[in-house]
């Protein structure tokens, strides 16, 4: 911020006169007027260094006002509390990105409990002691950080964003989220509520119910053939008691895995980190997520649903690669090929031959057998 870098649009309604309400229209008026909040610094002075700021004030950030540079390659280790934890440091911005992730996602969900993970998930950020979902939120805004569940069918757990000096109470609230959230009964239902309206929306939308459809089609009664959310069968049986008894058994350090990548100081950070975490049971060590055999198609399938709407979807489907080395790569540069406005299938099937209004490829990836 130097005045001399500065361009300054000053956009007025239609017979204002600026003069009467102190608005500089002219270069030396208004660099009398910057100069009170800039200073002198019209020859690119630097701020002052992070150094002069108090030891106590830069717990995890790195204690440099420096930027630039590339990031790092992503380090491994494990924490003393048991969480294995990767870093990196990338101090292109002075932000930070963490994530706390669980092994077992919707993974061991079965139609009557179906939606847990994804309810749990959702409902552990609301709230940790004496503070509800509204101070705590207000409280992470006004650091400039934000906390957001994730849900998905073989992970789970939340990510944390937010200014890299500015991390203290947003790490000490995410730790007591972890280790002591609160449940409560008004969240849940909430929560519930929301899910079931969710559930109705993807019923109104072709493409949505179509690919719900197809999932049921492909793997049956398994994790991977039910919406994440749950269904309207499941969703109104999940109680308190399931989402307390299904945290204490998923996050216990062990379990979890923290990825970092920020411009931070992790001579401090990973001791902060393990400090925080000490509460969390040690746990066993966790082994993949195995949800199961899919059914298995006899010969081709077909399902139709027929709705009172001017649109029709039509999905395909096929066993995809059955581990990361058998096929991965060709499967996915083959994606880029087909898909988006340039890709094959866009450029044949729609501008070419105006056949559709959109198409392309998807797939979907897990511990367990998988489709394209």
């Amino acid at each position: 911020f130097r005045l001399d870098n500065a361009s300054c649009v000053i956009y007025l309604p239609e017979d204002t006169e600026a003069s009467a309400h102190d608005i500089p229209v002219e270069a030396a008026t208004l660099a009398r007027l910057l100069e009170t909040v800039m200073g002198d610094r019209a020859g690119g002075d630097t701020l002052a260094p992070a150094d002069d700021l108090p030891h106590d004030a830069l717990p995890v950030t790195r204690r440099t006002s420096a930027r630039g540079g590339s990031a790092e390659p992503f380090r491994r280790e494990r924490l003393g509390c048991g969480a294995e934890i990767c870093y990196r440091l990338d101090p292109a911005v002075p932000v930070a990105a963490l994530a706390f992730t669980l092994k077992g996602g919707a993974t061991g969900e079965t139609a009557v409990n179906a939606g847990l993970a994804t309810l749990t998930q959702m409902v552990q950020i609301k709230g940790t002691g004496k503070l509800d979902a509204e101070t705590l939120h207000e409280l992470l805004e006004g650091d400039g950080a934000a906390l957001s569940p994730q849900a998905d069918r073989d992970y789970g757990g939340m990510v944390l964003t937010g200014l890299a000096d500015r991390l203290d109470q947003a790490l000490d609230l995410t730790a007591q989220l972890i280790q002591a959230p609160s449940f409560l009964e008004s969240e849940i239902a909430q929560e519930r509520r929301l899910a079931l309206e969710q559930l109705a929306a993807i019923s109104d939308s072709p493409f949505q119910a179509a690919a719900v459809r197809l999932r049921e089609l492909i793997y049956g009664n398994h994790p991977y053939g039910r919406p994440l959310v749950g269904t309207k069968g499941s969703l109104p049986g999940l109680r308190r008691d399931d989402l307390v008894a299904r945290h204490r058994r998923m996050w216990t350090a062990r379990n979890l895995q923290i990825v970092v990548s920020g411009d931070l100081d992790y001579d401090r950070l990973l001791p902060r980190l393990d400090d925080l975490l000490t509460g969390l049971p040690a746990g066993a060590a966790t082994p993949d997520p195995d949800p199961g055999d899919a059914r298995r198609p006899d010969g081709v399938e077909i399902a139709r649903i027929t709705k009172k709407q001017n649109q029709s979807v039509v999905l395909v489907a096929w066993p995809g690669p059955l581990s990361p080395a058998e096929n991965r790569v060709p499967l996915m540069m083959l994606k880029e090929v087909l898909n988006g406005q340039s890709g094959r299938l866009f450029e044949s099937l729609r501008n070419r031959r105006s056949l559709c209004y959109n198409t392309g490829t998807l797939s979907t990836a897990g511990f367990g057998p998988v489709s394209y």
